[in-house]
Formats: structure tokens, C-alpha cells, sequence
């Protein structure tokens, strides 16, 4: 008797979606366990890997909270700018608590209430002749 040949089968192509870290480590770890046996790509938003640390994780709810650009606040036309006012404007959507990012230039002075505030941002507010308030 004489044993079969069979040739190898074409590797089973795997597509992991997503740029955060569960996405690497899913990779990583089928690479890990089956090796050549598989050919995975991985699909992110924007071809970028996205760090999200924990920081800015609602807790319990696993959503991002919202980060606002500097520069969106000045493209408002108010001087009191709360979540309520970046609610009722469509730039956030959630009532998680709000971050505000030093992304742009301010040049109006602006009081800005929000839950956290990048350290860039909190210059920029107050260079601009404005005023940051923490929110609880």
C-alpha cells in the first residue's frame, strides 16, 4: 500500500477588525497558535493603530468619552461653553464625561467647563484670557 500525497492547502486567511490593542493582541496570538497555517490581516479605522488607555474609558460602560478639539470651541459663537452646550450643538452626542484636547489655536477668551482638560488645552484657554473649570 502505498500512502497518499496530499499537497498542502492554501492557508485560511483570517481578517481581525479594528486598530486598538485587543485587535494586536488577537493577531498576535493566532499567529502564535496556528502559525503558517493561517494568513490574518488586519483591518483599522485609518490604517493606524489607536491607543485608547484606560483613562478615557467611561467606567463599566467601555466607551471612549468624548474628546473635543480646542479649536470646535471657538467655531461655536458662545463665551460659556459646557457639555450642555456641545450637546445641544451635535458636537458630542453622549453624556459621558467630556474631555477637552489642545488640538488648534484659541484666540477668544472663553470660559469652558468640562470633566477633564489636556494640559495644552488648559494653557491655551487661559493664554487666550479664559477661564477652565473642572467639572465633578
Amino acid at each position: 500500500m502505498t500512502a497518499r500525497h496530499t499537497p498542502p492547502s492554501p492557508p485560511l486567511r483570517v481578517l481581525v477588525a479594528g486598530g486598538g490593542v485587543a485587535a494586536i493582541e488577537a493577531v498576535l496570538g493566532l499567529h502564535a497558535l496556528a502559525g503558517e497555517r493561517v494568513r490574518i490581516d488586519l483591518l483599522a479605522p485609518g490604517g493606524d493603530f489607536i491607543e485608547r488607555p484606560s483613562s478615557v474609558l467611561f467606567p463599566f460602560g467601555g466607551q471612549a468619552a468624548p474628546r473635543v478639539p480646542l479649536e470646535r470651541l471657538a467655531e461655536l459663537g458662545e463665551t460659556t461653553i459646557t457639555p450642555d452646550v456641545l450637546r445641544k450643538a451635535g458636537v458630542i452626542k453622549t453624556k459621558h464625561p467630556v474631555k477637552i484636547l489642545g488640538d488648534g489655536n484659541l484666540t477668544v477668551a472663553l470660559t469652558v467647563s468640562a470633566h477633564k482638560f489636556s494640559k495644552s488645552a488648559q494653557e491655551k484657554i487661559t493664554k487666550a484670557g479664559g477661564k477652565v473649570e473642572v467639572l465633578q
